[in-house]
């Protein structure tokens, strides 16, 4: 079973580990990745009016949301 994103939280909150933190925190960059991908799924792809415009302006939003998304956690976890 895949640890939820709060498990992951509360891990790296109660480690002291440098390295167990920094494997966490590429598991909570995984969450965001995944979050990024389901707020803006690529579902035009096969659409006639899809063109490479439109995925670069695609992968924009989820880059964007994705460093939004991880700065948001970066402050609860840092407060």
């Amino acid at each position: 079973m895949k640890p939820t994103l709060q498990d992951l939280i509360k891990l790296y909150n109660n480690t002291e580990s440098r390295i167990e933190r920094a494997n966490l925190w590429l598991h909570i960059e995984e969450w965001a990745e995944i979050f990024a991908e389901n707020k803006y799924p690529n579902e035009y792809e096969t659409s006639l009016y899809y063109d490479e415009d439109y995925k670069d302006l695609l992968n924009i939003q989820r880059e964007a949301f994705k460093k939004g998304y991880l700065s948001a956690i970066e402050d609860l976890i840092l407060k």
